[in-house]
């Protein structure tokens, strides 16, 4: 996600590449991004945070505790912390950080890599107008952004940070139904990925919701209107609803 919040910037000109710097506990790691995208290279965490004015944790939430106590004392009123980690509370990172600190923290997701991602995203309270602006405009440069309560961003995580992979786990199901019917891979995938493709546009660009259209196709007494009943039958819906949840209360877990 580190490495396509630095596409998105470099791609849509927000930032230029020598402002952009990069630390990680793997030099190796350093060293490859550095060659790919053109950034600056840092050699330590003082360093970094000498030259930057907003710094995007990208890690992993269970790493976050050996982060901040590489951060604490180094991080000032001068600089705004965007954290992507899931469940990682604001007020947990400014408690690590021991001062009054703007703070942000984001949910995007999987989307990012091609610039489509759905983030959400959760301020401090009075954290500056400039920068809170500069970090829409980060998240902005991987795709579409909403700012909302902090409150919420458990139920975001479950619903579009996860949501990708519900939709592969369907795309997966649908396709191994495929095959079963003797559909090459190759052409499974077509079909398949091509009806999610023209299904998600028509529901976007006409407006409609998904019942009003899922009814347009439903004729009674037809094949879909089979399939519906034994979805329907099996629970799938409770099943989906209770997945999410599931997804849920492991992000509140994770704080």
């Amino acid at each position: 996600m580190g490495q396509a919040i630095i596409n998105g910037l470099l791609s849509n000109n927000v930032m230029s590449r020598g402002k952009i710097y990069i630390y990680d506990i793997k030099p190796a790691k350093i060293s490859r991004l550095v060659r790919k995208y053109g950034i600056s290279r840092t050699g330590s965490y003082e360093d970094m945070l000498g030259r930057v004015d907003i710094v995007v944790l990208a890690v992993k939430p269970q790493d976050s505790v050996i982060v901040f106590e590489k951060l604490r004392g180094h991080v000032d009123s001068r600089i705004a912390v965007l954290s992507i980690m899931a469940g990682i509370r604001i007020s947990k990172i400014g408690a690590y950080m021991e001062k009054d600190i703007d703070i942000a923290r984001a949910m995007p997701n999987m989307g990012a890599l091609i610039g489509r991602s759905v983030s959400a995203v959760s301020f401090s309270r009075g954290f500056k107008k400039v920068k809170k602006d500069y970090v829409k405009r980060i998240l902005g440069s991987i795709g579409n952004v909403y700012e909302m309560r902090e409150n919420m961003l458990d139920a975001v995580t479950a619903l579009s940070g996860s949501g990708p992979a519900y939709f592969f786990y369907i795309v997966e199901s649908m396709m191994a139904a495929a095959r079963e019917y003797g559909f090459s891979e190759d052409l499974a995938r077509e079909i398949v990925l091509g009806t999610m493709e023209g299904s998600s546009e028509l529901l976007r660009s006409t407006g409609s919701n998904a019942k009003e259209l899922r009814d347009r196709v439903t004729s009674k007494g037809g094949t879909t209107a089979q399939a519906i009943r034994l979805f329907e039958e099996s629970g799938l819906r409770d099943i989906i609803a209770r997945g999410i949840e599931a997804a849920r209360a492991r992000a509140k877990e994770l704080s």
